[in-house]
């Protein structure tokens, strides 16, 4: 072909690419589309008729087509930026990730500064797990265009999927700032300060939003998480009532509903929305898992388990309902099957923090255990790992470490679990201290004589009290085991009472202080609620112990509305007891215990109110001392029932025996016999434990001498 001949046939070439763009300019697709195929019957490698070709034959819905016309525009001559981008989105489309990433980067070598091709690529990075690269893709973005809001929210997520939460939360800050009045953004904020722990700061920021999208349902969704971390429940709850006006019967919001109120022990009401919910929703796992815990609550475990083996029975992968039978399993004294529920749980989500801290306290640590174990430690410091996670590891690999006399180590996971958990947990020692004292100056002699008379003189409840791992479990299992006595466990009534005594009474004050306008009528009331309340629980035992151990604090309380009430006040070894707190995880009552000066403080509060009891209750306490009792059960048990009155029974020497539920820190324990290992156990950690030995006045060198 001569050169004229070839400079002609690009013209036409020309001519008829022009006359289908007009085609398709004007909307006439079918026949813009049959002058590109001819454009490239002449040239075959023409990219842009290529490129056209594709683009027409993915919008009518041909993706193979395209992608393969795709593929040879960019093969074609004159391939530019554009081409390769679109072949990238093609690729990204068919789930061809990688090959796409590679497409995006020939685009940006055409055209280095194609923020398209730039943020395509950051957002494919993103989706094919390579964090780092999205990020640093994002942020390539942004500074061309710093107010680009995709951009923004794509390096708030890539961020997120790093770790790095408190990036990710300054990310979707700016994008607020650029998008005020787009609930999304402030919904991302929101959940990006919830994963960086800051519940109290989501929890504003979802409220603020709230004023300018009032009910919002994503917003409002967020806002019932920070409440329910934050341990507001009633906030919560009233969040989720709206959330359920504004999609009525919504299964989700019904369960955040029924958990916001077994929170706030209204276990009843809970068991209601959970009736009803599995009413409508047969096959919903969720629902009777819900259900399930709500009834474990109200202390009908073998009803719970029920609930439970129904979830795993309609969805058999329910890794947390697997672990929460094994929970149970625990509560009825079952540890075979409950081991055999955690490695179930473990099977089915193999980084479970849940079950591998469940499977790791329920059984004695090896050697055979080692490599797990430097596995799990790598697991708790993975900062992308949920907080809880973290400290669920951390106390858990405490116990395995302390089973392998490594008390070096143990105490380094104790110590890190418990400053996570304090983080989310905050104890405040002044409002602490200032409401220990007010105990103090309500419940003195004048208020006992003003209250002599008051409430009813039922007898049948014993209430154990002392500090938490003193050995109230262990004491209710022995006089559990007699014939005339029904082991309660840790009843929340009184702590409820407490709580709500202000609005019972129309006090303008807070308790304690309330507690000075109560009177004949509401003082008969109350103890009328808690003897129907463990009426409930049993009809037939002459006593029903209620183990609440911080009840020590609400004994004036007690003595107002069950003057007749007994009390067995369980003491241990100072060091033995704070230490014990320190490394056992408790849930939200116990906020003192996850620091060592401020489980001082608690147990100083605790001698206090205790030796103020000694010289103004009316009721009759009777103190066992844990050391004593293990040392020496069968006098000890003597003293107890000499002080409730009854008989010997042989079954309190074969406490471990007897069947019933235990759904505290116990478990274990109080099924075997007798055994004296976890006495002086501090001694191990006594160089880590000296300013705590300070705080409570406990000398260790002149113990140590004469021990």
């Amino acid at each position: 072909m001569t050169r004229a001949q070839s400079f002609s046939k690009r013209k036409r070439t020309a001519q008829r690419f022009d006359e289908a763009m007009q085609f398709q300019r004007a909307g006439n697709l079918q026949e813009a589309e049959r002058g590109f195929a001819k454009v490239v019957a002449s040239d075959p490698a023409h990219a842009p008729a290529l490129h056209c070709l594709a683009l027409l034959a993915h919008r009518r819905g041909a993706p193979d087509e395209a992608l393969d016309l795709m593929r040879r525009a960019a093969q074609g001559h004159d391939a530019d930026a554009t081409v390769f981008n679109n072949l990238a989105n093609m690729l990204r489309e068919a789930g061809r990730g990688d090959e796409a990433i590679a497409a995006y980067r020939q685009a940006l070598a055409h055209d280095p500064e194609n923020l398209n091709a730039q943020f395509n690529m950051a957002r494919t990075l993103l989706e094919r797990g390579q964090g780092a690269a999205a990020q640093s893709a994002f942020e390539h973005v942004l500074r061309a265009a710093p107010d680009d809001p995709a951009a923004l929210n794509g390096l708030g997520s890539a961020l997120l999927s790093q770790g790095d939460v408190l990036g990710a939360v300054l990310a979707f800050q700016r994008l607020v700032d650029v998008l005020p009045d787009e609930p999304g953004a402030h919904a991302n904020l929101c959940a990006a300060l919830l994963d960086a722990d800051r519940a109290q700061a989501a929890l504003q920021a979802a409220q603020q939003a709230l004023i300018r999208f009032a009910d919002n349902p994503q917003l409002l969704v967020l806002q019932a998480g920070a409440q329910t971390i934050a341990g507001l429940h009633a906030a919560a709850e009233q969040s989720f009532r709206r959330l359920l006006a504004i999609s009525p019967g919504d299964p989700e919001h019904s369960i955040g509903l029924a958990r916001s109120l077994s929170e706030q022990h209204l276990h009843e009401p809970a068991l209601i929305v959970c009736d009803e919910l599995t009413h409508r929703f047969p096959q919903l796992a969720d629902g009777f898992a819900c259900k399930g815990i709500v009834l474990k609550h109200l202390g009908r475990t073998r009803e719970a388990v029920s609930a439970l083996e129904r979830a795993v029975a309609i969805e058999p992968s329910f890794a947390e309902s697997w672990n929460n039978l094994g929970m149970m399993a625990m509560d009825l004294g079952d540890m075979a099957r409950a081991q055999e529920c955690f490695a179930h749980a473990l099977s089915l989500q193999p980084d479970s923090a849940q079950a591998l801290f469940n499977i790791i306290r329920t059984r004695r640590n090896t050697d055979a255990h080692r490599a797990q174990l430097e596995d799990l430690e790598q697991m708790a410091a993975q900062s992308s790992r949920p907080v809880e996670d973290r400290v669920s590891l951390r106390f858990a690999l405490g116990k395995a470490f302390d089973d392998l006399h490594e008390p070096e180590r143990a105490f380094s996971h104790y110590e890190q679990g418990n400053a996570l958990r304090s983080r989310s947990a905050p104890f405040d020692v002044a409002s602490f201290s200032r409401w220990a004292q007010a105990l103090h100056e309500t419940f003195d002699t004048a208020f006992f004589t003003r209250c002599a008379g008051f409430g009813l003189s039922s007898a049948r409840p014993v209430f154990i009290v002392g500090m938490p791992r003193s050995g109230t479990s262990l004491v209710e299992q022995i006089l559990a085991s007699h014939a005339q006595v029904y082991g309660g466990d840790e009843l929340n009534y009184i702590i409820d009472f407490s709580e709500s005594l202000h609005t019972r009474l129309g006090s303008a004050l807070a308790y304690p202080q309330a507690a000075m306008a109560l009177g004949s009528q509401q003082a008969e009331q109350l103890a009328q609620e808690y003897l129907a309340a463990i009426n409930t629980l049993d009809q037939r035992a002459t006593y029903v112990t209620d183990k609440m151990p911080a009840n020590f604090f609400h004994l004036g309380l007690i003595a107002a509305i069950l003057p007749n009430a007994r009390v067995i006040h369980c003491a241990r070894d100072p060091m033995d007891s704070c230490f014990s707190n320190f490394i056992q995880l408790f849930g939200d009552l116990h906020h003192y215990s996850y620091n060592l000066q401020h489980i001082a403080v608690f147990y100083n509060e605790y001698r206090r109110i205790m030796a103020h009891w000694a010289e103004v209750l009316p009721l009759r306490v009777h103190t066992v001392n844990y050391e004593a009792l293990v040392d020496d059960v069968p006098v000890q048990t003597q003293a107890m029932l000499d002080f409730l009155d009854l008989p010997f029974d042989e079954a309190c020497l074969d406490f471990h025996r007897t069947e019933r539920v235990v759904t505290t820190a116990s478990h274990w324990q109080v099924r075997q016999p007798i055994y004296r290992t976890s006495r002086q156990r501090w001694r191990r950690y006594a160089e880590h434990l000296r300013e705590l030995a300070v705080a409570i006045g406990y000398d260790i060198d002149v113990t140590d001498a004469g021990h």
